[in-house]
């Protein structure tokens, strides 16, 4: 399997902005690795922000994560993921939908 991931990332002030894109090239379906699943991409974003020592809560982190950006119909998985030994091909699972995740930390 080979995979191309890139990385791009800016932090502005308190603000932290980033997306990482992954191709995955030639994943094995069968366990010969004769043949292999089409080729899929994803990408995932996020967006932060922390509250500076002069806010009324320093340390506070605000951040939102997108999963598949483009909401678009991969394959998440073609692996043996617990899968039985017997057989020819492996078990191919569908990626999920977006997903939007916020979520918050706290630094002190």
């Amino acid at each position: 399997q080979i995979s191309l991931v890139s990385d791009l990332s800016a932090h502005f002030g308190d603000w932290r902005l980033g997306a990482t894109s992954t191709s995955y090239l030639r994943q094995p379906f069968t366990y010969e690795n004769d043949i292999r699943v089409p080729t899929f991409w994803q990408v995932n974003t996020y967006a932060a922000y922390r509250c500076g020592a002069d806010s009324a809560v320093p340390g506070l982190e605000l951040r939102l994560d997108v999963s598949n950006l483009f909401n678009r119909h991969n394959i998440g998985t073609a692996t043996l993921a617990g899968s039985s030994f017997s057989g020819d091909y492996q078990t191919l699972q569908r990626s999920a939908p977006r997903q939007l995740m916020f979520s918050t930390s706290m630094a002190f």
